[in-house]
């Protein structure tokens, strides 16, 4: 149920940053240029989704959130199955010491939270 939930989320989130993404790319607007929103996604004998969002104070301070989840199945070499869960909360703020028209050099220090889950059950 757990996994479902989030699964749900990171997709409905994953919609409404394609949308809004390239309206606020295209047009003439405050937050033009300054804020971006991505997503990663990997699937391995199980799921793991990232969603970030990033945006610029001004030409050379900026900030940036994470959030990962994921789960997985697997069997260790003695028969037992394990059922795993990551859950991953990150910040970044970044200094541009070279800002030009379409990129910037940045330098930058992360943190952040983690949480893994593990059930593991005999093989019957």
């Amino acid at each position: 149920m757990k996994k479902r939930f989030f699964t749900c989320v990171a997709i409905a989130t994953l919609m409404v940053f394609m949308v809004a993404g390239p309206a606020l790319a295209e047009s003439d607007n405050y937050l033009s240029g300054k804020v971006g929103a991505g997503y990663q996604g990997m699937v391995s004998d199980g799921y793991f989704n990232g969603i970030s969002l990033r945006g610029w104070v001004n030409d050379n301070f900026g900030l940036e959130g994470s959030v990962f989840y994921g789960g997985m199945s697997l069997e260790v070499p003695d028969g037992t199955l394990a059922e795993a869960d990551l859950t991953l909360f990150e910040a970044k703020v970044m200094f541009a010491p070279i800002v030009k028209s379409n990129s910037r050099f940045y330098l930058g220090a992360k943190a952040g939270y983690g949480m893994i889950n593990v059930d593991f059950q005999e093989d019957s």
